[in-house]
């Protein structure tokens, strides 16, 4: 279901598309958020991806519609419009017959989230990380048809991109979990009984800057 940044562009036909596959006993699962990434020497956004020398940008499309956004003069927007600032021309970035209409809608929502989370104490790309993924779980709720029989179980969070040096590990944390266990509109959201239940598997580790780390018992003998 998902495109640029997490959000679940296939929208509502995609989604009946997708339940329309599903077994007639089955059940569905939906995992949605955005990523972002960490480097090995600490950077916020960027992480070196496998086969790559140089790190790069993580999440790209946030960040750099964050930037676009930011950097956008706001009493001269005709002279350079944010996809030109991003693509080079206009012409480049909308190109036919699709162009780059995911970019487009979401730079119109950076419009709102970009002073918002620039308030936030945390870093702006990790602020917009969760500020996307409550924008995504808005959507998938909005796209999730209340007819579909089966029971439907909705996890979110954000996911984080990290590298030591060429070795990769994928974090997920999680934010939402939702069920439904039949036809309708109401999820349970059962998020901290699963946080709970996860946190009560770990080990609570002092870190080295005085901080605590979760680990399970296998990362702890390794």
């Amino acid at each position: 279901l998902g495109g640029l940044s997490g959000l679940p562009f296939a929208g509502k036909t995609g989604f009946k598309a997708y339940a329309s596959h599903v077994p007639d006993d089955g059940q569905i699962m939906v995992f949605f958020g955005p990523h972002i990434g960490i480097s090995s020497a600490g950077e916020i956004g960027k992480v070196q991806r496998e086969g790559m020398k140089n790190v790069s940008a993580s999440c790209g499309a946030c960040i750099g519609g964050y930037h676009a956004i930011k950097d956008s003069p706001p009493a001269q927007p005709e002279k350079k419009s944010m996809l030109q600032r991003l693509f080079g021309s206009a012409e480049a970035a909308k190109g036919e017959p699709i162009g780059d209409r995911q970019m487009e809608t979401i730079l119109d929502m950076f419009k709102t989230a970009v002073p918002v989370v620039d308030q936030e104490e945390a870093h702006p790309y990790v602020a917009l990380s969760y500020w996307m993924q409550k924008k995504i779980k808005s959507e998938v709720l909005g796209i999730v048809a209340p007819d579909q029989p089966f029971p439907i179980a909705l996890v979110g969070g954000v996911m984080i991109n990290t590298c030591n040096g060429r070795q990769q590990s994928e974090f997920f944390h999680l934010q939402d979990f939702l069920l439904r266990p039949k036809m309708g509109n109401l999820f349970q959201d059962i998020s901290k009984e699963m946080v709970d239940e996860v946190e009560a598997s770990l080990l609570k580790v002092e870190g080295e800057d005085g901080g605590y780390l979760y680990v399970t018992p296998e990362e702890l003998q390794m």
